[in-house]
């Protein structure tokens, strides 16, 4: 299942790369806007997600005994997301979006002819 989901991320990041070359004023203004709202959407989705982890782990961490905290801290930390990895994921991404909004500059010419 993982190979699927790899496989499909690396044929829409070519898919993107594509139109992005291809019809860079169509990227600019139809597709970089959505991939941006969409972007920002999962960046928040994630802190959320983190912070109510934190919240239910400190407060299970009080409503239970000693002996079971270890047991809801090993729960916990299996469904943390590794937030130094998601955050460098999500620059890089950013990083290339934003590179693709200036291919046609960084290689010289107006889009393909």
């Amino acid at each position: 299942m993982e190979q699927l989901v790899y496989g499909l991320i690396i044929a829409a990041i070519g898919a993107i790369t594509y139109v992005a070359y291809q019809h860079p004023d169509a990227y600019k203004h139809r597709i970089f806007p959505v991939l941006a709202v969409a972007g920002i959407a999962i960046y928040v989705s994630i802190c959320v997600w983190d912070a109510a982890l934190s919240t239910v782990g400190m407060a299970l961490d009080r409503a239970f005994a000693l002996g079971l905290s270890v047991k809801i801290d090993k729960v916990l930390d299996e469904k943390h997301v590794p937030f130094i990895s998601f955050f460098l994921i999500w620059a890089a991404s950013w990083v290339y979006l934003s590179l693709l909004l200036k291919l046609d500059v960084l290689l010289g010419k107006n889009g393909p002819k």
